[in-house]
């Protein structure tokens, strides 16, 4: 915090006071790891339909009260499984 300070030219305690007001927020936090999903052969599926409960993320409500929400899946066998269990899926990489 004492580095930071002298480089941004404010106290350790100003310095101390804005991370931890930060943290708070959420702004900072953990790191995060982004996998690239062709890299990993990892695809998702979106499907449009009646409330999936909490399994799948992101799920979004439209103004009609229906869902859509998003399935991650590897292969086309699991893709076959989803489309059944979910309806028409909408592919997107």
């Amino acid at each position: 915090m004492s580095k930071l300070g002298r480089m941004l030219g404010r106290t350790r305690q100003v310095v101390f006071y804005w991370v931890r007001k930060m943290l708070e927020m959420r702004i900072l936090g953990p790191p995060q790891v982004y996998v690239r999903p062709d890299a990993v052969r990892l695809y998702y599926v979106f499907f449009h339909g009646r409330n999936p409960g909490e399994d799948y993320v992101p799920t979004f409500c439209t103004l009609k009260g229906d869902y859509i929400f998003a399935v991650p899946f590897k292969t086309p066998t699991e893709l076959q499984h989803l489309s059944m269990r979910h309806a028409i899926p909408r592919i997107c990489p």
